[in-house]
């Protein structure tokens, strides 16, 4: 599966399944293993082996998505006596409006902006 590099592996993982939006560069992890015994070849030990991963500067991506969510904050204030909204990771607004479900990546999405 994973071929003898979990890290290079994991980092795909990461990429493929929560995509480029969430993931834009790829990820920078320190280390990668798999915990419990690999598979007999006669097929014995088939249970799952799960894998521990350290991320390096994941301080660095937390710190970044709060700065994001800062910015719907002006947004958010104005909303939440009129609208129901959520605020999801990795910063993306949700909004019901009209029967209709919004999403806004951007806090200066011209349909955000107050005219």
């Amino acid at each position: 599966m994973e071929r003898g590099d979990p890290v290079g592996f994991m980092t795909g993982f990461f990429t493929e399944v929560l995509g480029t939006t969430l993931v834009p560069n790829p990820l920078n992890l320190d280390r990668a293993h798999r915990i419990g015994a690999p598979p007999t070849p006669d097929g014995v030990n088939t249970k799952p082996r799960v894998f521990i991963i350290r991320f390096h500067n994941f301080q660095d991506l937390t710190s970044s998505v709060a700065k994001k969510k800062a910015l719907f904050l002006g947004i958010k204030r104005r909303l939440s006596e009129k609208k129901k909204f959520s605020l999801r990771f990795p910063a993306r607004l949700f909004l019901e409006h009209a029967g209709e479900r919004l999403t806004f990546d951007s806090h200066e999405d011209p349909a955000l902006v107050r005219p």
